[in-house]
């Protein structure tokens, strides 16, 4: 991220701050990336795109539904259209977007 990206997320998540870099962020980036296929150029847009993406839980939230869609055979960047809705309405739409 560039300085400027960084501070816009900033700006729009204030919590970031309190967050530890090598013990939340970093690992969580790094597994999204790996996971979902991602570029740098690509995590890094979509991060600056809607900054609480980075709050979520790697292990309680992105894991459990990467899994689901991975399961569901859908592609589990679908998870970063759907990681705000909860599971019971997640899982909802996921069984909508299976059908499709």
């Amino acid at each position: 991220l560039t300085d400027k990206e960084l501070s816009k997320i900033v700006v729009a998540h204030p919590p970031l701050l309190g967050y530890s870099f090598d013990d939340n962020i970093k690992p969580k980036l790094d597994s999204l990336r790996s996971e979902l296929h991602l570029t740098d150029k690509e995590l890094s847009k979509i991060v600056v795109a809607f900054p609480p993406l980075v709050g979520y839980s790697l292990e309680r939230r992105y894991a459990p539904r990467i899994g689901a869609c991975k399961e569901a055979g859908i592609d589990p960047r679908w998870v970063l259209k759907t990681i705000s809705l909860n599971d019971a309405k997640f899982h909802t739409a996921l069984a909508r977007q299976s059908d499709k």
